[in-house]
């Protein structure tokens, strides 16, 4: 088996990381086992240590660090760090390219010294943040061995985290990118939107990119769907961050319309909401009388979002207009592998949006439009009500985005980078 050094500054026990997990899950069954390196656990305010479970195969390596996360405690409480968002970004403002540059040498140290025991046949490295490439093109010229840059999120695009960055700071994010883009031998991203802007910023450099989207693991989700758990009510979950451009205002005013015009479907109707929020992100909601829809939980550990998951009867998302062009939440594609209709406030232009009309698993609406969302509810309502299913999927669009299949078409591309690698030795 060969071995990959895999350079991940958020893994278990934080939580939010699926696409590394999975990665580590399933590459050693395609011939390829993660030697993972990541820092020991500090400020950690999504606590999943449950997912460790799935590392199967890989070896996980802990580093220190030296960046702001390394002043708290292991554990931090989610409330305060949401709170702590202006904080946050005021400190990424004064390092390039983030605050967790400090991880940088102790990343490439850790990666030198596990080169001395295990033999390393490619590096890997994902991002956010974007310190982890830094380490990684580092390694990829110590070690010689060909190195694949991971972009969970766009660097230096425009979203949500470069738009409230200074022009010099996203300039110089724009020199470090294009140098990571040009010591790597292949440059994955989560959606085509990444990719066409990279090409778009380094065209020279094109035929290095591949798109390996985000996924679900079907270990995670039962063969058949299960059942609501009340016949008479409609539960609709959202499991994911609330924010200043991810907001309930929607969601609200699409209940009071229901409640005016539909009241029979309104009083039956329960939003499950799951995930880190701030006092704030819920003054739509609380102290204006629709406290009796709506269950709110803080953030839960994965095992607990499947099971909120498959007691819903209708899933939904939420893409701020603001948010860019490269946002595609993960948690969509989790919602594919729970098989039930998504209602998604998206943009049109979305990658969100362009993935709900391939699979065909749900529907697009305005995200500021809420009568077109109450109608969607509504419609769905009175199919349960029938006994008719509402889940029209494509099976074989949303079996793309599979992680096994995802793991195995990168795990070939692996193939290919370490025996052209080494051909040349």
């Amino acid at each position: 088996m060969r071995n990959l050094l895999f350079l991940a500054y958020y893994f278990p026990p934080s939580g939010g990381v699926l696409r590394l997990v999975k990665l580590a899950k399933y590459l050693p069954r395609f011939g390829w086992r993660p030697l993972v390196v990541c820092p020991r656990p500090r400020g950690v305010y999504r606590n999943d240590p449950g997912l460790l479970s799935d590392l199967g195969e890989s070896r996980l390596f802990r580093t220190r660090s030296l960046d702001p996360s390394f002043l708290l405690p292991p554990r931090a409480d989610a409330a305060k760090v949401s709170g702590r968002r202006g904080l946050i970004d005021r400190l990424n403002k004064l390092f390039v390219p983030d605050n967790k540059i400090g991880w940088t040498p102790f990343a490439v140290n850790c990666g030198l010294s596990i080169s001395r025991t295990a033999a390393v046949d490619a590096i890997f490295s994902s991002a956010p943040p974007f310190s982890s490439h830094l380490a990684g093109v580092l390694l990829g010229k110590l070690l010689r061995r060909p190195l694949v840059c991971d972009f969970r999120d766009a660097w230096s695009q425009p979203n949500t985290l470069s738009l409230k960055l200074p022009a010099w700071h996203v300039a110089a994010d724009r020199r470090l990118e294009r140098w990571v883009v040009a010591n790597s031998d292949m440059v994955t991203s989560i959606n085509g939107r990444i990719q066409q802007g990279l090409q778009g910023y380094h065209p020279a450099l094109s035929r290095r990119f591949w798109d390996m989207p985000q996924g679900f693991d079907p270990d995670d989700f039962p063969r058949d769907p299960a059942p609501a758990c009340d016949r008479d009510s409609f539960t609709i979950a959202y499991t994911g961050t609330l924010t200043e451009h991810r907001r309930l205002d929607v969601v609200a005013r699409a209940v009071r319309l229901l409640a005016a015009e539909q009241p029979g479907i309104a009083s039956r109707l329960v939003f499950t909401l799951a995930g880190v929020h701030r006092p704030e992100d819920l003054r739509p909601v609380l102290g204006s009388g629709l406290e009796k829809q709506f269950r709110i939980h803080g953030y839960l550990p994965h095992g607990e979002i499947l099971s909120m998951l498959r007691r819903a009867d209708a899933l939904w998302v939420v893409v701020g207009r603001r948010e860019g062009p490269t946002v595609s939440t993960s948690k969509i594609y989790e919602y594919l592998g729970a098989r039930k209709p998504i209602l998604a406030s998206v943009p049109a232009d979305s990658p969100a949006a362009g993935l709900i009309g391939e699979t065909r698993s749900g529907v697009v609406l305005d995200p500021d439009d809420h009568a077109a969302l109450a109608g969607a509810i509504a419609g769905l309502f009175r199919q349960k009500m029938a006994g008719r299913s509402a889940y029209r999927g494509d099976a074989g669009a949303v079996a793309r985005y599979d992680r096994r299949e995802i793991a195995r078409r990168f795990a070939r591309r692996l193939d290919g980078l370490a025996d052209k690698w080494a051909a040349r030795r």
